[in-house]
């Protein structure tokens, strides 16, 4: 019987509330969207393992690779029990002649109707190929090249074939290619390797390690479709590719205090509203559990509501949202991926915080002087009036606690900076009762209607004082996580290494032979040099390998070698300089290339020397074999020691760093002295005449893929820029502000709402409708601004100090960004008295 009373009283506040009400619960559900939003779009658009898989081997058992030249599909069906199934997924490069033009693309051999493949492709218009002579294309490809389904396209072999449908890589929507049927005579010249194979239908007993013992000796290699042991190698690390659980618990935990303060400014001013009519329960008898527990009950339904309420909020916001996210990334998220389980432990983290929100405003309630609260002055019973000097406990604990978080950050100890900044951020949000004062005592000295809109706030600072914490809550998130973001941003911009000399472009995957077409892609950024690039060689039976740079972290990679035994004590060196890895080559030089290479002048003569003296030049000393000495060796085992040939060497530092152009150089003289040859241009670099406009920059991307195929890609160096900076983490800061708008909005709402008696009583003596409207917001951007500015106080510094224990970064305050974050909820908060204050107040 009691709890029915209680649930009914408490439903009875609610409804009796209205518009209040559901201002509370939209201040709740805030948060709680952006915890959905971010957990649907992280399940959805982060690729788990198992999805990953499925876009490289369909549904099938395991991927099958050639490791030998002597692999084939015969053999591997001979290998295999006469029950497995063999499907054929090779790939291989073609020149198809369209409306537009020649162009080179890659050719996959697949049956894409097979249900071992499903998954691999998205045919999204049309169908896959059932015969000889009918292929499909890719969306992108058939875009760019003006090729609809049914047209006719044909191959520089003469043959012809018809468009079927139009499909897309789920892992790339921007890649060129066509997909025919392994059994096609007329794609099979364009065949570049055999395999690889998807194989099903294996026994239930046989394992993964089972697979890769048994198809190992016949030159095969295997992909399973879930991590497994190799024979002999040591477990293999836990996959932590996709934690959604990890994640969203962080997030959801970091969100928790702020829902809570939000729940608690929500439920002391529902506390404050019904003082008279719980005094009027306690008065005919009420017990003070009985009330407690009536205030609580209307907490969790207030809570309840915004949770439910935010959490489908934050699902409808997501899938909304998938489609520009796939854009942004270029790849296919799959289906919207909804964690019922996760989301339900946000919306129990938010009825948690509710309930811890709602008890100290029940005590509070249930402690009070009926005859008191009748009065609407209500103390609580036997209190005494606070001394003055109380209140300057909450600022003397933010002093201790920034003390505590500045000393334990220079002494790099952990405990004392997370107890530091607890206590200077619970000492911060309880310090908003004196500004509540100095902005009472502000108000007297301002003109009369500035002086009549702070009077509610100067007489009545409990009906302020949980708005001003809950923005204050919102904008220390958000400055929080600006904060974070924009070291990390800075970080990334001090250490950023250039992929290739600053202002120059690079063009990769040329076809053999296809060096005209890059006069387009030149021209397209108006003009400049191109550079073929070339590596040092040694000559093979079929083609030319590519020659390694003999230095530390080669030897130490190949540590392990029955072959190359290397004693790493010795060898392995703990410094090996940066970026250096164990994969080397060595570009061939000449003038264009040394001028592109070496801005200073006095270092490309330097090289221009070293090179006709026949010695390598290198860019880092961790790249020699001994000093002044370079070994250049084949990469293959059997060449180790015969193949190898070892050179005088200088180095010279360039003056800026590329990641994507091999750090040694030698000339074509000094390769044909030792036998050796130079590599067909796979690359070029292109020096631009001038500074390329965004406009040409992608004319010249559209041009690359046009003239030189999907396989090609452009890059141009324009240094470090804010894209470079994970847009998963823009995510969260634009969210940490937009939750900082959106709650000054609505507790801006909240607070005109408190303050409708003394507005009707203006207008009753005349004030005009502008007039109000102009109080209303001058209330609420003088309680909105003092807040946005302790908040973000409150988040930047816990923040930093925590950077600069744990980060790998110095901290870095983002002062532009904070700046428009005020300036934001300063404009919500003036656009909200506004808005709310055209119609009349009510009493």
């Amino acid at each position: 019987m009691r709890g029915r009373l209680t649930l009914l009283l408490a439903w009875r506040m609610l409804r009796s509330d209205g518009r209040r009400t559901l201002l509370g619960a939209a201040l709740i559900a805030l948060p709680v969207a952006v915890a959905a939003l971010v957990q649907v779009l992280y399940s959805t658009g982060i690729p788990s393992p198992g999805e990953e898989k499925v876009e490289a081997m369909g549904s099938a058992r395991a991927l099958i690779h050639a490791a030998s030249d002597a692999a084939s599909t015969a053999r591997l069906r001979e290998a295999l029990p006469q029950q497995a199934r063999v499907v054929e997924a090779s790939t291989g490069r073609v020149m198809v002649r369209t409306r537009s033009g020649t162009v080179s693309t890659s050719v996959m051999l697949l049956d894409a109707s097979d249900p071992l493949t499903r998954g691999m492709l998205d045919v999204i218009e049309g169908s896959p190929p059932d015969s000889s002579g009918d292929v499909l294309v890719s969306r992108h490809f058939s875009r760019l090249r003006e090729v609809e389904v049914g047209d006719d396209i044909s191959t520089s072999t003469g043959a012809t074939f018809t468009v079927t449908g139009l499909a897309r890589d789920p892992a790339d929507y921007d890649r060129d290619f066509l997909v025919g049927l392994p059994s096609d005579p007329d794609l099979a010249p364009f065949r570049q390797s055999n395999g690889p194979w998807l194989v099903a239908g294996l026994p239930t007993t046989m394992t993964e390690p089972d697979l890769t013992e048994l198809l190992g000796p016949h030159g095969f290699s295997v992909d399973h479709r879930t991590p497994g042991p190799t024979p002999g190698a040591p477990p293999a690390a836990e996959d932590t590719t996709r934690d959604d659980d990890r994640a969203v618990l962080l997030f959801t935990a970091l969100g928790l205090g702020e829902v809570g303060l939000l729940a608690a400014a929500v439920f002391t001013l529902a506390a404050q509203r019904r003082r008279r009519d719980l005094g009027l329960l306690a008065a005919v008898g009420a017990r003070p559990a009985f009330l407690r527990r009536v205030v609580v009950t209307h907490g969790l339904l207030v809570a309840a509501t915004g949770a439910a309420s935010g959490a489908g909020l934050g699902v409808v916001a997501a899938l909304a949202s998938q489609p520009a996210g796939e854009a942004l990334t270029g790849r296919s998220w799959g289906p919207p991926v909804i964690r019922v389980d996760q989301l339900a432990w946000i919306v129990a983290l938010a009825l948690l915080a509710g309930l811890c929100a709602a008890w100290l405003p029940a005590r509070s309630a249930a402690r009070q002087d009926p005859t008191a609260a009748l009065r609407e002055t209500g103390r609580p019973r036997g209190a005494s009036v606070a001394p003055q000097w109380r209140a300057w406990l909450w600022p003397s604990l933010a002093v201790i606690g920034l003390a505590l978080v500045v000393g334990g950050a220079a002494a790099k100890a952990v405990g004392l900076v997370g107890g530091g900044a607890v206590a200077y951020t619970i000492g911060l949000l309880g310090s908003c009762g004196l500004l509540m004062r100095a902005l009472a005592g502000f108000a007297a000295r301002l003109p009369v209607w500035a002086r009549v809109a702070l009077r509610g706030v100067a007489r009545t600072p409990a009906r302020s004082l949980p708005l001003v914490v809950a923005i204050c809550a919102a904008t220390a998130a958000a400055a929080a996580a600006g904060t974070f973001i924009h070291s990390a941003d800075e970080h990334k911009a001090r250490s950023y290494t250039p992929e290739i000399p600053p202002g120059q472009a690079m063009v990769e995957g040329l076809p053999t032979g296809r060096d005209s077409p890059l006069r387009q892609v030149a021209h397209a950024l108006g003009g400049g040099q191109i550079i073929p690039i070339t590596y040092a060689a040694q000559s093979g039976e079929d083609q030319e390998a590519r020659l390694l740079l003999d230095n530390p972290s080669w030897r130490c990679a190949r540590s392990q070698s029955i072959d190359h035994p290397v004693d790493r004590a010795k060898d392995c060196g703990s410094e090996l300089g940066a970026g250096i890895t164990p994969t080397e080559y060595v570009m061939v030089a000449d003038e264009e290339l040394l001028a592109a290479r070496f801005a200073d002048e006095a270092n490309r003569a330097r090289a221009e020397r070293a090179l006709k003296d026949g010695l390598v030049v290198l860019f880092d000393p961790a790249l020699q074999r001994s000093p002044g000495r370079a070994a250049l060796r084949a990469p293959a085992p059997a060449r180790e020691r015969d193949g190898s040939v070892e050179l005088k060497a200088e180095v010279i530092v360039p003056e800026q760093p590329a990641k994507r152009l091999p750090p040694a150089l030698i000339s074509r003289s000094t390769l044909a002295e030792h036998g050796l040859v130079s590599t067909s241009p796979a690359s070029a670099l292109i020096v631009p005449e001038r500074r390329p406009t965004p406009d040409q920059i992608d004319a010249a991307r559209t041009a690359t893929a046009r003239y030189l195929g999907g396989d090609a890609t452009f890059y141009i160096e324009r240094g470090y820029h804010v894209r470079s900076l994970d847009y998963v983490l823009w995510l969260f800061m634009a969210l940490g502000a937009a939750t900082a708008v959106g709650t000054t909005a609505i507790a801006g709402a909240l607070s005109a709402s408190e303050n409708d008696r003394d507005d009707a009583i203006t207008v009753a003596v005349g004030a005009r409708p502008r007039t109000i409207a102009a109080m209303s917001a001058t209330r609420l951007v003088a309680l909105a601004s003092p807040a946005t500015l302790l908040g973000l106080l409150g988040g930047s510094m816990p923040m930093v100090a925590a950077l600069h224990v744990w980060g790998t970064w110095p901290p870095a305050v983002p002062w532009g960004p904070l700046v428009a974050v005020v300036a934001a909820v300063i404009v919500a908060a003036w656009l909200t008295g506004h808005g709310i204050r055209r119609g009349r107040p009510k009493w």
